[in-house]
């Protein structure tokens, strides 16, 4: 056994697996335990078909082959990791080159080049590192794995069962409209795009204006990013940290629920919109996971920043069961849709074809090119969105009510503080409903259900005061201090 620990290196074949399990490990307490199967696999036959390349590169030395696969594996597998450190650094003003995927990608090559001619070259047998690699990494992996087990049973045991049974029936002698809710993950107001990014969206906003829309051309967000933003959204609620207020169980879906609502969610694939409790319906068939979309964030995958295939993948699956709905079906019903564009990465064009536009990392909005045309090609599907629900309702007595909002605008960068937090805040918001007299230019979107709740369904929900609740944590995160430099 001792001879066969120092001679073949099983290493080779457990450097991913324990990355996988790692990774998992320290996000057990949110994961199922079905989620890492698959990256199991790949990562096994991946590291297979690696070693048997670097066999015959090592002219048929299976140990030193064994500690090149390993050596690059374990770098290829943290290129993630690597890339979001030189990332903070860059916005510490400590890494001077923005273009990070191209100085790591040249870094990594030679990397690689000389340790495949050091180990290749060299008079060492390695007997004893491959000895100790093939001890060290199945030690690392049970440990992992008794984290996992140890998690899991503390979070089956300290779980609630969440359930919508117990929400009380609300009866309203109101009809019962159709509600269709869009989350445009930060789309630009009107102002903003016009005076900020120079271009006109004439014929998105005359075309919701032609089809019965309100426009409140002067509503915030009350909180400027996409989960406190949903958050005080959907509970109708500023947020008080002093209490519990959940996205996943909010209020206006139990609202609904109550009222005998069929309620949708068309999935975005992105945790923070991913999961609610009382939702009837899921469409949902994710390309990935949320625990397989980590790995690749983290590994040499990252490179998906420069190709874009999984981010148009995904939001063309999800306008495809937009499209596929039976805008028929199970009335009254609310559907709720968090559509994560214009917001970065960008990958199309404004006629949706795959046309990825590297824009340095998700945290950056540049350039304001690809922004535009990516905004113009998500305008494009929601107006034939409107058309074909107006189509399915054009002789209804109750007409539907659609919410077309963003939960914050972009970050646009070189102008003033003032600038950027205009764009932040203020966002599209367009409501299709029956009453429009009472809406406002400048509701924010804490009051978009109590308006719907008070005037559409008579329920006795009152106004909030509009306010930027969230406007001190913008101004202090470092993004906002850089790009008003």
């Amino acid at each position: 056994m001792k001879k066969l620990f120092e001679k073949f290196p099983f290493h080779s074949f457990l450097i991913l697996p324990y990355l996988a399990i790692f990774l998992y490990a320290k996000n057990a307490h949110l994961l199922s335990i079905g989620m890492i199967i698959r990256p199991l696999l790949v990562s096994l036959v991946f590291s297979s078909l690696f070693l048997f390349v670097a066999y015959f590169l090592f002219c048929r030395n299976i140990i030193k082959a064994g500690l090149w696969t390993s050596f690059v594996l374990f770098f290829m597998a943290n290129y993630g990791f690597i890339y979001d450190y030189l990332e903070i650094l860059y916005y510490q003003g400590y890494w001077p080159f923005s273009n990070i995927h191209r100085y790591l990608i040249f870094f990594f090559f030679v990397l690689f080049i000389v340790a495949f001619l050091f180990i290749r070259y060299s008079k060492y047998y390695f007997f004893n590192l491959t000895r100790w690699l093939n001890i060290l990494l199945p030690m690392l992996i049970v440990a992992n794995l008794i984290f996992i087990l140890v998690n899991t049973n503390l979070k089956e045991r300290r779980k609630l069962t969440y359930t919508c049974d117990d929400t009380p029936v609300i009866q309203t002698s109101v009809n019962k409209p159709d509600v269709y809710y869009f989350i445009l993950d930060g789309f630009a107001n009107r102002r903003t795009i016009e005076e900020f990014y120079k271009a006109r969206f004439d014929t998105f906003y005359n075309f919701l204006q032609a089809n019965g829309f309100y426009i409140a051309d002067s509503s915030f967000a009350n909180y400027y990013f996409t989960y406190s933003s949903l958050t005080a959204t959907l509970n109708m609620n500023y947020l008080d940290h002093s209490q519990s207020i959940s996205l996943s169980d909010n209020l206006v879906f139990r609202v609904f629920k109550s009222l005998g609502y069929n309620i949708y969610n068309i999935n975005s694939g992105y945790a923070v919109s991913r999961y609610f409790i009382c939702v009837d319906v899921d469409l949902n068939n994710e390309i990935i996971n949320d625990y397989e979309r980590a790995i690749l964030k983290s590994t040499i995958f990252r490179l998906d920043d420069l190709i874009g295939i999984i981010p148009y993948l995904r939001i063309k699956q999800q306008f495809d069961y937009i499209r596929n709905f039976d805008f028929r079906s199970n009335s009254p019903k609310f559907v709720f849709a968090h559509i994560v564009c214009p917001h970065p990465p960008y990958v199309f064009n404004r006629n949706g074809e795959l046309s990825p536009v590297n824009s340095f990392s998700d945290k950056t909005w540049d350039p304001k090119d690809a922004y535009i045309e990516q905004l113009t090609f998500i305008g494009l599907e929601i107006m034939n969105i409107i058309r074909a629900i107006k189509e399915v309702y054009k002789n209804a007595f109750t007409q539907p009510i659609i919410i077309i909002q963003s939960d914050h605008g972009p970050f646009f960068s070189n102008y003033s503080q003032e600038v950027i937090k205009y764009c932040r805040t203020h966002i599209l918001n367009a409501f299709h409903v029956s009453k429009p007299d009472s809406l406002y230019k400048h509701i924010s979107s804490v009051n978009t259900f109590r308006y719907i709740f008070r005037y559409e369904m008579g329920l006795n929900t009152k106004l909030l005061k509009d306010s930027m609740a969230g406007i001190n944590d913008l101004i202090s995160i470092r993004n906002f201090k850089d790009l008003g430099k």
